[in-house]
C-alpha cells in the first residue's frame, strides 16, 4: 500500500493553448470531466505562464475547487527538472503527461498518454523527425512509464508490439465527440452564407500530411464520373499554407472548380460543415484514434473511412469501410453514399448508436482508475 494518498498532477500546458489541435483538445476535455467527477482526489495543473478564461470551459475548470493550477515560470529544462522539482515540493504522487515525454526527474509514478505509432509503424509516412522523435524520447518514456494510456486498442496493440511496453501496463481510455457536435438544424443556411458552400459536397477534414491520404481521396473524387456532377469537395484543414499544393493536384486532375479549400475554420463552426456535409470521406492511412469519425456521427453525417488501425475499430458496421491504398474503391463508396438513399440510413443510424456509449465522462473516470492503480503499484 502507497504511504502517501494519491495526488494527481497534470502536465497541462496543452490545457491552456490558445490554438488547439488534438493534444489540447485531449488534455482539455479530460481535465474538464475529471473536475466533474464526484470522488476526484485533488489535482495540480502544471504550467508555465498565467491561465486566462479564454472560453467558458477553461472559466470552469479554473473555477473547480478540486484543481488547482500552478505556474512554474518558462525556463530551460522546464519539463525535466523545474516541473518535478514543484510536484515534489507540492506532494504529488502520480504525475500524467499528456504530451508523451516524461520529465527526467520523476519523484512520483508516471502515466503518459500515448496517441498513436504510425510514424514508427510506416516510417515513410513521417513529416521532418517525428518518426526519430518516437523512437527515441517517446519509446524511453512508454518504457519508464507506471502506466502509459492508449486512446484505442490498435494503439494499445501497437504500444505493446512496436514499443515492448507489458500489456498490464496498458490502459485503453477511448475518446468522445465534444458535446457540440450534434445535428445542426439549419446547418446548409449556415455553411452557406458563411462560406459560400451549396449542397451536395463531400467533406474532409485534417492536415494534408501523407498518412490522411487527401491525395487519392482527391483522385478517387476525379473518378467518379456522372456520380459527381455538381459535387464538391470540401477541405477544412489549419494548414492554410497546402492550399496551393492541393488545388494544384486538382487542377492536373481536372476537378479545381469543385474542390474547396477551407482554411483555419473555428471550432464552434465545425458541427454545421458536418451536419450538411453529404458525407465525411476519412479513408487515412494511420490513425491512433479516428476523433473526425466520431464527430461526424454525432452530427448525423455518413462517413467512409479506412479498413485498417483505429478506423475499423472506431467505426464498426457504421461506416462504409474501404482499402485506403485503393482510389477506385474509395469512389465506389463515395458513389454509393450519393446515390443510395438506404446506405445513407443505415451510416445514419448506426453511427447515432455508435457515439451514444460514447462520452468523455467514461474517458474520465477510465483515466481516474489508471491513475489510482499506478498509485498503488497496480
Amino acid at each position: 500500500m502507497p504511504s502517501r494518498p494519491l495526488h494527481i498532477g497534470i502536465e497541462a500546458r496543452y490545457l491552456f493553448a490558445r490554438a488547439k489541435t488534438g493534444i489540447e483538445n485531449y488534455t482539455t476535455q479530460l481535465v474538464l470531466h475529471l473536475g466533474r467527477l464526484p470522488d476526484l482526489p485533488p489535482v495540480t495543473l502544471y504550467t508555465d505562464a498565467p491561465p486566462e478564461e479564454t472560453d467558458a470551459v477553461t472559466a470552469e475548470i479554473l473555477r473547480t475547487p478540486s484543481l488547482r493550477v500552478c505556474v512554474v515560470p518558462r525556463r530551460r529544462l522546464w519539463l525535466k527538472v523545474w516541473l518535478p522539482r514543484a510536484a515534489r515540493r507540492d506532494g504529488v504522487t502520480v504525475m500524467h503527461f499528456p504530451g508523451s515525454i516524461l520529465s527526467l526527474l520523476r519523484p512520483y509514478r508516471a502515466v503518459t498518454t500515448i496517441y498513436d505509432l504510425c510514424n514508427v509503424r510506416y516510417p515513410m509516412l513521417a513529416v521532418g523527425n517525428e518518426a526519430r522523435l518516437m523512437q527515441g524520447v517517446v519509446r524511453k518514456s512508454a518504457l519508464a512509464a507506471t502506466r502509459v494510456i492508449a486512446i484505442s486498442q490498435a494503439t494499445a496493440d501497437d504500444i505493446a508490439e512496436l514499443y515492448g511496453v507489458p500489456r498490464e501496463r496498458i490502459v485503453v481510455t477511448p475518446l468522445a465527440p465534444d458535446p457540440r457536435f450534434q445535428p445542426v438544424p439549419d446547418a446548409a443556411a449556415r455553411v452557406a452564407a458563411r462560406y459560400g458552400l451549396r449542397s451536395p459536397y463531400l467533406l474532409f477534414v485534417g492536415t494534408p500530411y501523407p498518412r490522411k491520404n487527401l491525395a487519392r481521396v482527391l483522385d478517387a473524387f476525379a473518378q467518379l464520373g456522372p456520380a459527381g456532377k455538381g459535387v464538391t469537395l470540401v477541405i477544412a484543414s489549419r494548414k492554410e499554407e497546402a492550399a496551393a499544393e492541393v488545388l494544384a493536384r486538382a487542377r492536373v486532375l481536372g476537378v479545381e472548380e469543385q474542390v474547396r479549400f477551407l482554411a483555419g475554420v473555428p471550432d464552434e463552426e465545425m458541427p454545421a460543415l458536418f451536419s450538411a456535409a453529404q458525407m465525411l470521406v476519412h479513408p487515412a492511412l494511420c490513425e491512433g484514434y479516428g476523433l473526425t469519425l466520431v464527430e461526424a456521427m454525432a452530427c448525423a453525417t455518413p462517413v467512409i473511412t479506412a479498413n485498417r488501425s483505429s478506423m475499423r475499430e472506431v467505426a464498426g458496421d457504421a461506416a462504409l469501410l474501404v482499402d485506403p491504398e485503393k482510389p477506385g474503391e474509395i469512389a465506389g463508396a463515395i458513389r454509393r453514399l450519393l446515390t443510395d438513399p438506404e446506405a445513407r440510413e443505415m451510416c445514419i443510424r448506426r453511427g447515432a448508436e455508435r457515439v451514444a456509449g460514447l462520452t468523455w465522462e467514461r474517458t474520465a473516470r477510465l483515466t481516474l482508475d489508471a491513475y489510482r492503480a499506478a498509485h498503488e503499484g497496480k
